[in-house]
């Protein structure tokens, strides 16, 4: 009778872990046995129901670095089976840097089965090779280069494509950190009655600028004795914004360029103008300028070199005449002749 009910026990825990078990590999799915659902190589992945990643909300982590600015996004997802189509643009809210250049798209990903395909998508076309995603999470990488980078210009859709049952931890992706320069020069010009001022040329911001975003324009001057002057900028010779007065009592203007498209030197802009109507002295103009290659050479900026005043020529030595003045090695009496200590 003891024997019987200690059988009937041992059979009663054998059976509850057959059914533990057997609920375990219907988690899991076929294959091993799943004690990590959320990563992959263990068996096949319990995907149930899924919200579209396209769908959902997604916090964008900005890293600061002295030559590029990161985006980040974690997800920490599987994708549903098949095929999945990621909306990057979408996803990083890439909306509010247009004008800007993407350097490189990245993702830290992995498969099941260790065939899984991810492919980055530009406009709809693949943009170099498709990467092949381990069982094991690992990043995967794409460079962009010029003529296919500019968010607005030649990236209208930014997407990602995955074949296979991939499981996504991260994306990042790289912009390039533009330098605001001023570009600035004194004038001392006078104006009487009218004068049209030319910034491109003035500030020498020629062919090798083309590409370029202009932020602001500036001018100081003082008004003469009968009076100050108007300014007015002209962008492709239209009226910008509200005149301005050089008088007593304002010598410094500042004009805030509009939203020409992107504000991009040779493509939005063709033309930067000052009409001055009235009398005063101008002494300097500036414009504040993102994007200008290493190899500009125009202009008289900080980033191109700096503009430098010629020094003053000192006065000349008065020498007597059949004498070499030489070199000054001390005060007045110093010398050989005079044994005095300088």
């Amino acid at each position: 009778m003891k024997l019987a009910k200690k059988f009937q026990r041992v059979l009663l825990c054998a059976q509850f872990g057959l059914l533990t078990l057997g609920a375990n590999a219907i988690a899991a799915g076929p294959g091993k046995y799943n004690p990590y659902p959320n990563q992959p190589g263990y068996g096949q992945p319990n995907y149930g129901y899924q919200q579209d990643i396209n769908q959902m909300y997604h916090h964008v982590k900005v890293i600061h670095k002295p030559h590029a600015t990161i985006l980040e996004v974690k997800v920490d997802k599987w994708l549903p089976r098949g095929g999945s189509l990621v909306k990057l643009k979408k996803m990083f809210k890439l909306g509010q840097y247009q004008g800007k250049s993407i350097k490189r798209v990245v993702v830290k990903a992995s498969s099941a089965r260790g065939y899984g395909q991810a492919s980055l998508l530009i406009n709809g076309q693949p943009v170099g090779a498709g990467h092949t995603l381990p069982t094991y999470p690992e990043r995967k990488v794409w460079r962009l280069y010029e003529n296919q980078n500019t968010l607005g210009a030649d990236i209208n859709r930014l997407q990602m494509s995955f074949q296979g049952k991939i499981f996504v931890e991260k994306f990042r992706i790289a912009l390039e950190k533009n330098y605001v320069q001023t570009i600035s020069k004194p004038m001392y010009k006078n104006v009487y009655g009218s004068d049209m001022i030319k910034v491109r040329k003035e500030l020498n911001i020629g062919q090798s600028a083309i590409g370029a975003k202009v932020h602001s324009i500036s001018v100081t001057g003082v008004p003469t004795q009968r009076g100050g002057a108007w300014v007015q900028l002209l962008v492709n010779n239209s009226p910008v914004g509200q005149a301005q007065k050089i008088g007593r009592r304002n010598g410094h203007l500042h004009f805030q360029m509009p939203y020409y498209g992107q504000n991009v030197l040779g493509e939005d802009i063709k033309s930067i103008k000052l009409q001055v109507t009235g009398y005063a002295q101008l002494n300097s103009l500036s414009a504040q300028v993102e994007g200008l290659s290493n190899g500009y050479g125009g202009g008289y900026g900080p980033g191109n070199g700096g503009y430098h005043p010629p020094k003053h020529p000192q006065p000349p030595i008065y020498t007597p005449p059949g004498k070499n003045p030489g070199p000054k090695t001390g005060p007045k009496g110093c010398g050989k002749k005079k044994k005095k200590k300088c």
